[in-house]
């Protein structure tokens, strides 16, 4: 993969090159950023360039960095092919997979479906998109000590080319707790010229151990109008489904390529959000058993819903809270919202204001993280339809005192 082919994260991208020019290669770095930004994308790409026979020189005011891979030699099309032998893989696996390595169809049981994933998302994929690659069906994955022990004897033996020998690491995140001392040693003082590049999402889930023998290269999420651009240069998106799609994007073009693809996602969560939030605020009726037992339902349906619909339902709320507080301060020329979600909003932002917004925000960025670990549903979307009570009341309440 080319620098050229990664979305945004410039900045990310010259700090690399950088290191490269001044000969300051740290052996082992840890690429963090939220699904989607594209730490996988700048590790192939840093890679490539690492090893490359022939780097050009670019114009920075075009591409915002000054180098990039040629693309054209030997060793970059191995790793574009994702066949070169210094390049290798950790990464999550189920058990019978896991076993199934020592096979002599492991080529075609493990690592066929995993080139296939890279190259079918150009390194954008997360979690669910290797379940449904390898069709694991909620089954667990991890990195085993067998794969530890596996990568450890690969970087022991001499480079087949004479450049680096480089190891990325998807996921430490799920890296079994008894297999990271099998590693650690490696990490800290590898064989000459190997490199250990670790793609991560969730720093609290990686192992103290790994997180100290590294070094950590922060990915922002990206900027609206560069998933914008991309899903018009590469999905062909249509250019409003694409705003919309960055919008709600979160900073994550996988999440965007999802929106862009499928536009009655809007239409699905603005009904929800107007759902709960008119069901929450008429709680304080008095006699109105049947809007508490209508919550009630709407808790019990969302708690059926899967973790990433409520994920992007969440998502999706914040924003227009986002959008109500805008409104609410008069600056109507900063909003991006669809005419039924504007027809909505002028109505609802005169309960959201600086009394209550900060609050709301706060408990709905706890609650996506609640439901990235699997917290209970029901439980979760039935404190926040009591908070959206209190706070959109007190906020009704600000409203009718001017």
């Amino acid at each position: 993969m080319l620098f050229r082919e990664v979305i945004g994260q410039n900045e990310i991208i010259q700090r690399l090159i950088n290191t490269v020019e001044e000969n300051r290669i740290s052996h082992a770095q840890m690429f963090l950023g939220p699904e989607g930004t594209g730490n996988m994308a700048l590790a192939l790409a840093y890679s490539q360039y690492i090893n490359c026979q022939h780097r050009v020189e670019l114009n920075e005011e075009e591409y915002g960095f000054n180098s990039d891979s040629c693309g054209e030699c030997a060793s970059c099309k191995k790793i574009q092919n994702l066949s070169h032998p210094d390049l290798h893989f950790i990464f999550p696996l189920p058990a019978e997979l896991r076993k199934a390595k020592k096979d002599k169809n492991a080529g075609e049981l493990i690592y066929k479906p995993w080139r296939e994933l890279i190259k079918e998302n150009e390194g954008y994929f997360g979690l669910n998109e290797l379940h449904s690659k390898y069709n694991l069906k909620g089954k667990q994955t991890l990195i085993s000590a067998d794969d530890c022990n596996e990568i450890i004897h690969k970087v022991s033996l001499h480079a087949y080319e004479g450049g680096y020998k480089v190891v990325i690491i998807w996921m430490p995140e799920k890296l079994f707790y008894s297999a990271a001392p099998k590693i650690l040693k490696t990490l800290e003082e590898p064989p000459d010229k190997t490199l250990f590049l670790l793609v991560a999402e969730q720093q609290e889930e990686i192992l103290n151990t790994i997180l100290s023998r590294t070094q950590i290269i922060q990915i922002p999420r990206l900027k609206d109008n560069e998933i914008y651009q991309a899903l018009i240069s590469r999905n062909h998106a249509d250019e409003k489904d694409a705003e919309a799609a960055a919008m709600l994007s979160g900073g994550s073009y996988l999440r965007a390529m999802k929106f862009a693809g499928d536009t009655s996602w809007m239409q699905d969560n603005l009904q929800q959000f107007m759902t709960m939030t008119r069901l929450s605020f008429e709680l304080h009726k008095k006699h109105e058993l049947q809007k508490t037992q209508d919550m009630f339902k709407w808790v019990a349906d969302m708690n059926q819903k899967g973790r990433e619909y409520q994920k992007n339902f969440l998502n999706y709320a914040l924003r227009l809270f986002r959008e109500a507080t805008l409104q609410s301060y008069h600056t109507d020329e900063m909003t991006k919202m669809s005419q039924p979600e504007k027809e909505f909003m002028d109505r609802f932002h005169k309960v959201i204001n600086h009394a209550n917004i900060l609050k709301i925000a706060g408990e709905f960025e706890k609650a996506v993280y609640a439901v990235e670990r699997n917290g209970n549903g029901n439980l979760i979307f039935m404190d926040l339809c009591f908070l959206l009570n209190r706070e959109l009341r007190r906020g009704h309440k600000a409203m009718t005192q001017k």
